[in-house]
């Protein structure tokens, strides 16, 4: 069987006429089918699959709960069949009367934000893989 770099998909069973073929990366994967009868004739043939990427999906926390003045290390992550070239936090809604700091760094999958009052704050992780465009969380 060929399959892309750094897959380890395989094709289960792999001793029954009729198996599947789950991919975990995108590209080319090739998987041969033998047949082989009761005098020992063979044939057989190969399948092409061609895996398309996968949907890029952003996952960051869903809410933290901290005081005023304390600083938080918040960690957004990508699941991507591709490799992150890229990382981006932004503070997008602070209450009424904060001037609190962005997120800080801003290009790394772990930032610090220190929220200066009382009140909900929303920061806003994208992530842009090395094939794409940037996908916000």
């Amino acid at each position: 069987m060929a399959r892309p770099a750094r897959s380890t998909a395989e094709p289960t069973p792999v001793d029954q006429p009729i198996s599947s073929l789950t991919p975990d990366r995108r590209g080319r994967y090739v998987v041969r089918f033998t047949a082989t009868d009761t005098e020992l004739q063979t044939a057989s043939c190969e399948v092409v699959v061609q895996a398309t990427p996968a949907p890029p999906v952003a996952i960051c926390p869903e809410r933290i709960e901290t005081t005023p003045l304390s600083m938080v290390a918040v960690t957004g992550m990508a699941d991507v069949d591709v490799d992150v070239a890229s990382y981006g936090w932004a503070l997008t809604r602070t209450p009424v009367g904060s001037s609190a700091d962005p997120p800080s760094p801003m290009n790394e999958a772990t930032t610090g934000f220190t929220p200066d009052l009382a009140g909900d704050y929303l920061l806003t992780f994208s992530f842009v893989d090395v094939t794409a465009a940037p996908h916000p969380a």
